[in-house]
């Protein structure tokens, strides 16, 4: 999905070269959409070589401006001019840095290369942010830091291989899909019943499979309305990986070390900071 091209091609954004429309595949409001109700502009910040892709086509429809970055000083000075230049407008002001889920995933989230990223993210943001933010760009601004998603180490020794489990493969009308600790199935007809048997067997003490009617009806997928084509994509079933599992589909050229998608803390619970910029409560 990252990638927008079919998982077995190696061809970044090759559904765009198909005809996909990437504005067509998510039809709800965007953030900047919503702002702009409220009568706020937003200004996004994204890494230089995303803007114009396919995923910022989706997630920055209807930004007000959107500003390139290639590293994080030049993203923290970005921030600055933006916050200086707009001091008397209503203005979000987003930022997204990929940096630390990236060394997540190659490292794991406990590893060291992560604790110098999150040090060295700090401090630039204190140093080329915080610390020459004029007064009138400070008075009523809030800032927020948070995370789209925790991750959980899960060494290339705790995966579990389709290929590994050719009677479950063949179950399957199409190859899993989704997260390696929370994989789509999409189950032949009449193939239900043993596809939990196998699970049961085989899977259990790493897995648990749960119906994806179930999921929706919990709030899973969030408590909007649930369409057609979400329906379609979730296919049957949900195989959530229980500990520091996971379930891989093809050949690893990179065996990632940090993982996400399942429902242990510390994959789900993300921090949340706010401060007001101008001292205020």
């Amino acid at each position: 999905m990252l990638h927008l091209s079919p998982a077995a091609r190696k061809q970044p954004e090759e559904l765009l070269d198909w005809g996909w429309e990437p504005e067509e595949f998510v039809t709800a409001p965007s953030l900047a959409e919503q702002m702009a109700l409220a009568g706020v502009q937003s200004v996004a910040h994204t890494y230089l070589p995303h803007i114009g892709g396919g995923l910022s086509r989706i997630f920055l429809r209807g930004a007000t401006e959107v500003k390139g970055y290639v590293g994080f000083s030049d993203l923290w000075i970005n921030l600055r001019h933006t916050l200086v230049q707009r001091q008397t407008e209503r203005v979000f002001a987003s930022v997204y840095w990929g940096g630390t889920d990236l060394l997540a995933h190659l490292y794991g989230p406990d590893a060291e290369p992560c604790r110098a990223e999150l040090r060295h993210l700090a401090r630039a943001l204190e140093e080329e942010f915080l610390a020459s933010l004029p007064a009138a760009a400070r008075e009523g601004a809030l800032l927020v830091i948070l995370a789209d998603h925790g991750q959980i180490s899960s060494p290339p020794q705790r995966a579990v291989h389709l290929s590994d489990h050719p009677a479950l493969r063949r179950m399957l009308f199409l190859p899993p899909a989704g997260e390696s600790r929370a994989a789509y199935l999409y189950v032949r007809p009449d193939q239900a019943e043993p596809l939990r048997a196998y699970v049961a067997e085989h899977l259990a003490d790493r897995f648990v499979l749960l119906e994806t009617e179930r999921a929706l009806a919990a709030g899973l997928f969030g408590a909007g309305e649930i369409t057609p084509e979400l329906r379609g994509r979730l296919g049957d079933f949900l195989l959530l990986a229980w500990n520091d599992s996971r379930f891989v589909v093809g050949k690893e050229e990179i065996a990632p070390h940090g993982h996400h998608g399942s429902l242990t803390p510390e994959e789900m619970l993300v921090p949340l900071l706010m401060v007001r910029l101008d001292g205020a409560i």
